[in-house]
């Protein structure tokens, strides 16, 4: 997160957020406070500015794959663990026979080797929608962690939408509010009444957004973006040489179309 005393800038995990953070670092006062964390409540408060940044959901799990594809990023190492936690995530209080057959189920199973399979070539549209398919089957969610797993709203949602609430219509006052979210009713209507994020990046139309964030805040400052610009490169870019069309199939662009349908209707992203 970047604070400074006129701006907050949140950071979505591969929405350009690193890249973002470092342009304002450089052009106003301010400091790197943690990353892709929760903002505190009394920040809101204050009257600043709120920017935050999004991708179109079909390129965000391109991306999140390819990225992982290279041996980085959370969920990469969280997945491909010799030994994830299959006992999180599975119904222990409201089905505890059932959640005993899942785990079993975890253990002989090889999930590791699946998930590794899934992430050997970037170049491979089938390895992708192999990992798509893990990353929105339910029984798979435990592997994902970051309290995704846990979240009653996981079985509609995916975690582009997950990282969204929490990040942009979440404080650390309010965060346990997401865990009372159950269906894309119950999570449209929450992000409706708590989104309190003033200005979006979008990732595809980055630059222009820059600058017009730049030129509403401060245009004396547009010659310095424009060096910074061109000395400055995107940070955490993935492995991914090919265009969305070679990825997806129906099916895929199917699943992603369910799981990410609110960010998908409010910035009226198109599928591939």
């Amino acid at each position: 997160m970047y604070i400074s005393k006129k701006l907050i800038f949140v950071e979505l995990q591969k929405t350009a957020s690193s890249h973002i953070k470092k342009i304002l670092l450089e052009l106003f006062d301010g400091e790197s406070v943690g990353k892709h964390n929760i903002v505190p409540h009394e920040l809101l408060a204050n009257g600043s500015t709120v920017i935050g940044s999004i991708r179109n959901p079909w390129d965000w799990y391109v991306s999140l794959w390819a990225f992982g594809c290279g041996g980085r990023g959370s969920v990469f190492r969280r997945v491909t663990r010799k030994n994830p936690k299959v006992y999180r995530g599975l119904g222990w209080r409201t089905t505890p026979h059932k959640a005993a057959l899942r785990l079993i189920e975890g253990l002989i199973s090889d999930r590791h080797a699946m998930w590794q399979l899934s992430y050997a070539n970037a170049d491979d549209p089938a390895a992708f929608r192999q990992w798509l398919k893990l990353m929105t089957t339910p029984k798979y969610f435990p592997d994902i962690d970051e309290s995704y797993s846990n979240w009653p709203g996981n079985r509609d949602a995916g975690l582009l939408t997950f990282r969204y609430l929490k990040l942009f219509c979440s404080t650390t006052s309010t965060y346990k509010e997401l865990n009372k979210l159950h269906d894309n009713s119950q999570i449209q209507a929450f992000e409706s009444a708590n989104f309190f994020v003033d200005h979006i990046l979008r990732q595809e139309s980055l630059d222009s957004d820059l600058r017009e964030l730049i030129v509403n805040l401060d245009q004396s400052l547009i010659s310095s973006y424009e060096k910074l610009i061109q000395a400055k490169p995107k940070s955490n870019e993935s492995s991914r040489r090919l265009d969305l069309n070679y990825y997806y199939d129906d099916e895929a662009i199917a699943l992603v179309a369910n799981r990410e349908k609110l960010i998908i209707d409010k910035f009226e992203y198109k599928a591939p």
